[in-house]
């Protein structure tokens, strides 16, 4: 992308394109031309855009239409709008705004004044650009420290639960065994609570959207989970569609943490010498969410009496004490829906046909 900025002009007459274009070409901004709001949608797609710069009065799509479809789309919502009209009612003038436009220029162009806005705009939008760089920046070393500190405490349980059953360990090592056991729980707690508070403002989580294929990422996460699941001896399977790949886009992040919680949620609840299912697949329309992709964790455990399935994502809690010394990890039910629900998602809980239970999420 051009150090100035890249700006896509949209007009459906070529003189009015090639006038935007004579206007602007001096200030160094990389130009991209559109011949209607459909063409610019495509552009936005396919390229890094700073500034869009749209006439109002077009076939197929208008200003205001284009506006409004990309101020609803998470990826594109910030880019700054400006439209040139020459309906300067103020009835016209609020419909631009409401549509989700950042700023108008009138009919005739005047040179000096279009180049100020466009300039102003740049301006906003990559000063945006530098706060998004300095968030993701801090996310990503929030989610390194996350990660150092996760694999020297996950081999920690791990040895502890091997020493907590093994023969030749006298009560009172077992009884120390156990004290590592929870207090490396207390800081597993707090290492996710750490994390939770890095994606939170204002009581909301920024998501940092990625494209990626869902099959395999759920391998990963049951991967990473395995530790865990040996200290119960519980098994993880993984159920995946084996002719297709599902992409998904997602915080890849906050859903692995998501998905690891209702694992180690399955794994606290379940008999030694069961099993834990990690599933992914393709949905069909329902009456909530169009067709996408679901994940269900399928545990073989005590199960959820159904007056509990409402509230159970109210608290921050899995559920009783079932009085087993399995380890807790991450930070309740809560937790999840909260990530679910910043995705615009769907989390569900059911009792299975045998023993056990379903958790759920749909995207």
């Amino acid at each position: 992308m051009d150090e100035k900025g890249t700006l896509l002009i949209v007009d459906d007459e070529p003189l009015a394109r090639e006038t935007a274009q004579s206007l602007l070409w001096k200030e160094g901004y990389e130009l991209q031309f559109a011949a209607n709001g459909l063409e610019a949608i495509r552009a936005v797609r396919d390229h890094e855009v700073d500034v869009i710069l749209s006439d109002v009065m077009m076939p197929d799509m208008n200003g205001f239409e284009l506006c409004e479809h990309l101020k609803d789309h998470s990826r594109y919502k910030h880019i700054p709008i400006i439209l040139i009209t020459a309906l300067d009612s103020r009835e016209n003038l609020l419909h631009g705004f409401t549509a989700g436009a950042d700023d108008f220029v009138s009919k005739p162009v005047r040179g000096t004044e279009l180049r100020a806005r466009v300039r102003s705009m740049m301006r906003i939008k990559h000063q945006y650009d530098e706060l998004q760089n300095a968030l993701r920046l801090r996310e990503d070393l929030s989610e390194m420290i996350v990660h150092d500190l996760k694999n020297p405490l996950a081999g920690i349980l791990f040895s502890a639960g091997v020493l907590n059953r093994a023969d030749d360990v006298n009560e009172r090592a077992q009884s120390h065994v156990g004290k590592i056991q929870k207090q490396a729980n207390r800081l597993n707690a707090m290492i996710d609570e750490l994390l939770m508070t890095a994606k939170m403002r204002s009581g909301k989580l920024l998501l940092g959207l990625s494209d990626f294929e869902a099959c395999a990422f759920v391998k990963e996460v049951a991967a990473n989970q395995a530790i865990i699941a040996e200290t119960r001896d519980v098994r993880i399977d993984v159920d995946v569609p084996a002719d297709r790949k599902l992409p998904l886009q997602a915080d890849r992040n906050l859903l692995s943490r998501t998905i690891e919680n209702l694992i180690a949620n399955a794994i606290k609840y379940s008999d030694r010498n069961s099993r834990v299912i990690l599933r992914v697949l393709q949905t069909e329309v329902c009456e909530s969410l169009p067709a996408g992709i679901a994940f269900e964790v399928v545990d073989e455990g005590i199960g959820i009496p159904a007056e509990h399935h409402r509230r159970i994502f109210e608290k921050f809690e899995v559920g009783p004490d079932n009085g087993n010394d399995t380890p807790n990890f991450g930070i309740g039910l809560a937790f999840c829906k909260l990530v679910v629900d910043a995705h615009g998602g769907l989390i569900e809980v059911r009792n299975n046909e045998g023993p056990g239970t379903t958790f759920s999420i749909r995207f």
